[in-house]
């Protein structure tokens, strides 16, 4: 008996079982071999891809090590080379960002002073209610306050004293 009358043996045996089951036995077993085939694909597919990603981030690891190394010999080499030479490093010029964000760094100084000074308010302009304690502690530290009986805004506006 060769290999392919084997095969065809088996064949026709797998067929005889197949066309005696119930029509309904036949459709789940054909849909459950599509998934199976299905999945086996997807599961080749993330392998590979999991394949793929591992060798591209291994090489990209020894470039990124490889370049460090290199990149370190060089800067020894070139401090070698300064040092036995006695040459002076030149100086690299400041780009034009390093000039745009000083600019952009700098404070403008005011020509005159301005602070507060604790509150002589203690009284609201609207209402006349005397404030509480927490009311003026809150106008010398922010600045402004509500009041608590009639919901106004009382300001504590800054002294500008210029010189």
């Amino acid at each position: 008996m060769s290999e392919a009358d084997t095969i065809v043996f088996y064949w026709q045996d797998f067929a005889n079982w197949f066309v005696t089951i119930p029509l309904l036995a036949q459709i789940l077993l054909i849909i459950a071999a599509f998934a199976i085939i299905a999945l086996a694909i997807i599961l080749v597919y993330y392998v590979l891809k999991g394949v793929a990603y591992l060798i591209y981030y291994l090489f990209k690891g020894l470039y990124y090590l490889f370049k460090g190394i290199g990149m370190g010999i060089y800067k020894l080499g070139e401090a070698l080379y300064y040092a036995i030479s006695g040459k002076q490093k030149p100086i690299k010029q400041a780009s034009v960002e390093t000039e745009i964000k000083e600019q952009f760094i700098q404070v403008k100084t005011p020509i005159g002073r301005s602070y507060n000074e604790p509150s002589r308010i203690s009284f609201c302009n609207e209402c006349g209610a005397k404030f509480t304690r927490k009311m003026n502690e809150q106008l010398n530290t922010k600045g402004q306050v509500y009041c608590v009986h009639c919901g106004n805004i009382i300001y504590n506006m800054p002294i500008d004293i210029v010189s």
